[in-house]
């Protein structure tokens, strides 16, 4: 049984429009978790397209040519691989 301040109850029935509680959090959670896959999954292709190359390219080119950019943009690639895994792992779980 899920329980929740009723402020926030009413706010997630009234978003949803559903009638049941725990409905409305499965279903605000499982849209979270799909805007948050394809949010990462777009940075990754906004890298792709800046860099002409998959990550592991990137990987290659990055060893070669270390600038500020270029460094910004391997962190941010790297952990977003890692977080995109990160939901994949619970999306699986959750549906």
């Amino acid at each position: 049984m899920l329980t929740l301040e009723p402020k926030l109850g009413a706010f997630l029935l009234n978003t949803t429009q559903s009638g049941d509680l725990q409905e409305a959090f499965h279903k605000i959670f499982s849209e979270y978790l799909s805007l948050k896959l394809n949010a990462l999954e777009k940075t990754i292709s906004d890298l792709e397209k800046k860099y002409s190359r998959d990550y592991e390219h990137f990987l290659l080119f990055y060893k070669s040519n270390h600038d500020e950019i270029i460094e910004n943009d391997f962190y941010l690639w790297d952990e977003t691989k890692s977080l995109l895994e990160h939901y994949k792992e619970i999306q699986k779980t959750w549906i």
